[in-house]
């Protein structure tokens, strides 16, 4: 008797799940194609990079850009560690075209005070993109930008130091902002370690 209602009760809940799971119907939706693609596939892999950018104290500015082609997707998030006072950082995300007769296309993605950002973008267009920053405070301050995507980075920025610890906080190194001799090629981050 006990067998039969332990068959009895396994039954009824298998046909209670195989009833709730056949009750589920789903509307097939196209998904959008071309530039509104929620979906997208690239040829190479993507890549990921931190940088330490210093920008110098009472209005010190400096941009840290990335080369994009069209459609191309990059994660960001950026972050000033040690600032007096937030709003006295500014920045503005922007994207432009290579100039051609003296001309080319910019638009800005965003424009705000605060020391930290986080978002994506997907490139409009064949270009550059990425931050300009002013810090407007009596210090020094050094931004970290992490970067995840499908883009190029613009080797030997002004300011701009890649991170082999990530972990580790940034320093703002005493004097003026570092200058990089032309030609001296980008130093590598080695692959990470251990299980993603």
């Amino acid at each position: 008797m006990r067998h039969m209602f332990s068959l009895i009760t396994t039954s009824a809940c298998c046909l209670w799940l195989a009833g709730s799971a056949t009750a589920q119907q789903w509307n097939e939706i196209a998904p959008p194609t071309g530039k509104e693609a929620v979906a997208r596939n690239y040829p190479a892999g993507f890549r990921s990079d931190v940088y330490d950018v210093r920008v110098r104290a009472n209005g010190g500015e400096v941009e840290y850009m990335i080369n994009m082609k069209a459609g191309e997707a990059v994660v960001y998030s950026w972050e000033v560690q040690s600032i007096s006072d937030p709003q006295k950082f500014m920045t503005e995300f922007h994207g432009h075209t290579e100039p051609v007769g003296g001309r080319g296309d910019l638009m800005f993605y965003e424009k705000a005070a605060g020391s930290k950002a986080s978002g994506s973008l997907i490139a409009p267009w064949v270009g550059t993109h990425g931050w300009y920053w002013q810090n407007n405070t009596d210090a020094a301050v050094v931004v970290r930008i992490r970067t995840a995507g499908f883009y190029e980075p613009i080797p030997n920025q002004p300011g701009a130091q890649p991170k082999t610890n990530p972990g580790a906080q940034p320093k703002v190194p005493p004097g003026p902002q570092p200058k990089v001799p032309p030609g001296t090629p980008p130093k590598k981050e080695p692959p990470p370690s251990g299980p993603i």
